[in-house]
């Protein structure tokens, strides 16, 4: 048991109507050993204040590995290696500017909802429909920026000074968390609801860490030469589409009340920052029409084209990659590589985009030998980049080439890159180089990083059977079964 589950759940969480919203909506998301170097020290909370006793490393990272699980389970995860990579440069080129040594984890949400919430760990999640909202890159690195600023500034832990008898399991937390992020009809213990009164005299101590978190927010773009005003002139966007109205569509406003004055504070904290700063870049435009190709019906998205084509419209490079892009999910491989093979684009970002489809289009023509050749080219430019290293690790397998698949995969993971994506890619290398034993405990990894604990179990059943007093392999069996029964524990 985990204390002070409530108050892990994020400000930024969607919340639902009455008793459970007042709940969500009053919590603040943070940690607890995060620190950086470019605020003074009396920003933070003094050595030895509750915010370093509420939770341990150990436990902080056991919360974070629940709740991703989770999440994969229960919530549309983006596994698009493209958009992926793009968010989490974006965020780490934040972190190396400002010296933050907090990790964070970045999950895309396929929903149109314009919505982001933050967890225990650095666990950060940004909806699509948050993504294409943004006009430029400065706004979208806003939001990334104050949701950093939540975790950073240890508003769980400051939160929880304030609360008591929050001594919760953490499946009542995650059924809090999940409840209202995915708007289910979820069961909450009578605990987690008798504490809503008392949660609500802390509502105004959230507004202060909204305002506490924009603050840092404009801090951590300055610092990393990117716009600061690009955090008001977010939450205008979203004021100007929501109509002022916190509806279903802009559930982001309901977690960040956001007014006028509000606006206007932003923008006297931004106008103090002196010098050049980048508000945009052409690879935030690729990545926006990606998305919005990759979320909306094709046909829609066809249709939408073509009529701005009849009205005289000239598309931007952006543009025609999206629909490009739009194409491949129609299947249309032929049509998406004519256009693709017309977009000029001088930066190797773009250019590295602009080949990965060409690529992909190229191997479901079934030019493999192409695909590869161009894989294997910008894995070798981008070796540290996730999306050359899946693509290529995809081709290898589609043309029988599963060995040098599985070293890719191998380097994928031991880089850290663990996601259901990469272990179902894992499981389908290991089978296809007459590994079994591998092949089900990745399968098992599969399940277990979605949280599906009875799945996972069942692959390590039939892994043990091929195991032939492997006590290599069964040590992996055995270790899997203790993270199941350790998991299975805070379920159930």
């Amino acid at each position: 048991m985990i204390k002070t589950a409530v108050a892990c759940i994020s400000s930024c969480c969607t919340i639902r109507a009455g008793l459970l919203g007042l709940l969500l909506a009053s919590l603040i998301a943070g940690t607890v050993h995060a620190y950086t170097d470019i605020i003074d020290d009396s920003d933070l909370p003094s050595v030895g204040e509750p915010a370093d006793r509420v939770m341990t490393q150990a436990e902080e990272a056991r919360i974070k590995r629940f709740l991703k699980a989770q999440l994969y389970g229960h919530l549309p995860i983006s596994e698009d290696p493209e958009s992926n990579a793009y968010i989490r440069a974006l965020a780490n080129h934040i972190l190396s500017r400002t010296g933050i040594t907090q990790e964070f984890d970045l999950l895309i949400v396929r929903n149109r909802q314009v919505n982001a919430f933050a967890m225990p760990g650095g666990l950060l999640a940004f909806y699509t429909g948050l993504i294409t909202k943004a006009r430029n890159e400065s706004e979208l690195a806003g939001v990334i920026a104050h949701e950093m600023a939540h975790v950073t500034q240890r508003h769980l832990a400051r939160m929880q000074d304030h609360m008591t008898n929050s001594n919760l399991s953490l499946l009542t937390m995650a059924g809090v968390i999940l409840a209202g992020i995915t708007q289910t009809s979820a069961l909450l213990p009578a605990a987690v609801l008798g504490q809503a009164v008392e949660t609500q005299r802390f509502l105004n101590y959230s507004r202060s860490n909204e305002q506490e978190a924009d603050r840092f927010a404009s801090q951590f773009l300055a610092k990393s030469g990117i716009d600061p005003h690009g955090v008001a002139n977010f939450f205008e966007v979203l004021l100007k589409h929501s109509g002022h109205r916190y509806g279903k569509d802009f559930e982001y406003l309901s977690t960040h009340p956001t007014t006028p004055s509000r606006i206007v504070e932003g923008r006297d904290r931004a106008r103090q920052y002196q010098g050049t700063y980048l508000q945009d870049r052409e690879e935030f435009r690729f990545i926006r029409q990606r998305l919005i190709s990759l979320q909306t019906p094709t046909h829609e998205r066809l249709d939408l084209f073509q009529k701005q084509l009849d009205a005289g419209d000239q598309p931007g490079a952006a543009e025609q990659y999206g629909i490009a892009v739009a194409w491949q999910k129609h299947g249309d491989h032929a049509k998406a590589l004519e256009i693709l093979h017309g977009i000029q684009a001088d930066a190797p970002e773009l250019r590295l985009l602009l080949n990965l489809a060409i690529a992909e289009s190229h191997k479901h023509l079934g030019r493999l030998d192409q695909a590869i050749g161009i894989l294997e080219l910008l894995y070798q430019e981008n070796p540290a980049h996730a999306a050359p290293e899946f693509y290529l690790a995809q081709a290898y397998l589609a043309a029988k080439q599963p060995e040098q698949a599985l070293k890719l995969i191998r380097k994928r993971i031991r880089r850290g890159i663990e996601n259901p994506q990469t272990y179902r890619l894992l499981a389908e290398a290991a089978n296809a180089t007459g590994q079994p034993v591998i092949s089900h405990i990745a399968l098992a990894d599969h399940y277990l990083s979605k949280g599906q604990l009875r799945q996972a179990a069942l692959q390590l059943e039939i892994a043990e059977k091929h195991t032939k007093a492997d006590s290599a392999n069964q040590a992996r069996i055995d270790h899997r079964r203790a993270e199941i029964l350790i998991m299975a524990r805070e379920l159930y």
